[in-house]
């Protein structure tokens, strides 16, 4: 449901409008000979209107729906009707380019808020976690521009299977990666190249002459594996034929020779880092919320821990209390509850020492409070 404090200042321009606003900034950026070094491409994403929440600390909800600029992998530049509060939490709602009412959710912070004109403001935002902007962008398979618009060759590390008949261009391409951490594994037929692939690797480039075969057969021989790895072909002007035949086969791009070393370097950055930067990313997500409610968990069981106690020192018994006591410090560590666990083990040994409720109660005490008011 709709915030009942909807944000009212949204700029209300159509599409072709916001084209021509943002050209005209474009080109007066231009003439200033605005350059910036960074890290990731900004694609232009120019969308009237997306729909974004926000909440700010010790406020409601705002929906608010500004137009968008441009999309990095990184962030995102909006342009709204009224200031935004830099450090406010965000949710952005992007809807793909490529595939009709597919929308991603992206959480980021506001960075920046500056004014472009008498109300507009260009709201600069940095996403919580990278994104595979790109996806979202094209799936233009002889599009040649990348994620990364700057890399370095140390940070790329993995294995190339290269399927290229011609070994003036294997030698070419090793002396390209020669900076990286890259295994570079080179053949010059489809069967050899397949049998390259099967041993395990991350990327393909293959040529589409090949000695005796051709590219598509590779590809085939590879998807028909349910091989999902990435595979992009290197050749002269595409037919219209060859891309459809590459769209069926799922090929992930076309690459016109001959290749030059920053494109090879953005490539395989495009295709390998950036994807194990974005699933890096998911599975640490995915152990964190493990993990917190592994800690849930336990926070419930200690809060049932202290009527056992209580039952414990009722009943004198100082080896039950023990036990219980031993529980609680071997597992509160493994969730992130060292003092409970610190306070756990020494009221175990105290009780172990002396075989006395009654000289451990001081320990069992502290111990029963921690439990009680230990936060989820």
């Amino acid at each position: 449901m709709e915030s009942a404090h909807p944000h009212s200042s949204d700029i209300e321009l159509s599409k072709h409008q916001l084209d021509a606003f943002l050209d005209l900034i474009e080109q007066h950026n231009a003439a200033i000979d605005v350059i910036h070094r960074r890290q990731f491409t900004r694609w232009k994403y120019r969308q009237p209107r997306v729909r974004v929440s926000m909440t700010r600390p010790g406020s409601t909800e705002t929906i608010f729906y500004p137009a968008t600029r441009d999309l990095s992998c990184q962030g995102i530049s909006l342009l709204h009707g009224s200031f935004v509060y830099p450090n406010s939490r965000i949710t952005i709602e992007l809807p793909s380019l490529v595939e009709t009412n597919k929308v991603t959710k992206v959480q980021g912070t506001v960075v920046r808020c500056v004014q472009l004109r008498r109300r507009v403001y260009e709201i600069g935002v940095h996403f919580t976690d990278p994104i595979d902007a790109r996806s979202i962008i094209t799936s233009d398979l002889l599009n040649e521009q990348y994620s990364f618009e700057t890399i370095e060759p140390h940070r790329l590390r993995g294995t190339l299977v290269y399927a290229e008949d011609s070994e003036l261009d294997q030698r070419l391409v090793r002396h390209y990666l020669r900076e990286t951490h890259i295994d570079l594994v080179c053949a010059d037929s489809a069967v050899g190249a397949f049998e390259k692939i099967k041993e395990g690797c991350d990327f393909v480039l293959c040529d589409f002459h090949l000695t005796n075969s051709n590219g598509f057969e590779l590809v085939r021989m590879v998807r028909n594996r349910m091989m999902r790895v990435p595979i992009v072909m290197l050749t002269g002007d595409p037919s219209v034929e060859a891309r459809e035949q590459a769209y069926h086969l799922q090929i992930n791009g076309f690459l016109h020779k001959p290749i030059d070393q920053k494109t090879l370097l953005l490539l395989f950055g495009e295709f390998v880092l950036l994807k194990q930067i974005v699933q890096l990313v998911e599975d640490t997500n995915e152990t964190d919320v493990l993990a917190q409610s592994l800690r849930n968990s336990f926070l419930a069981d200690l809060r049932l821990c202290v009527p056992k106690l209580q039952t414990a020192v009722q009943a004198d018994s100082a080896w039950s209390a023990e036990c219980l006591c031993r529980q609680i410090s071997g597992t509160a560590p493994c969730v992130g509850l060292d003092p409970i666990g610190s306070i756990a083990a020494q009221t175990a040994d105290r009780l172990r020492s002396t075989s006395s409720i009654a000289k451990s109660m001081d320990l069992l005490s502290q111990l029963m409070q921690a439990c009680n008011e230990a936060n989820i």
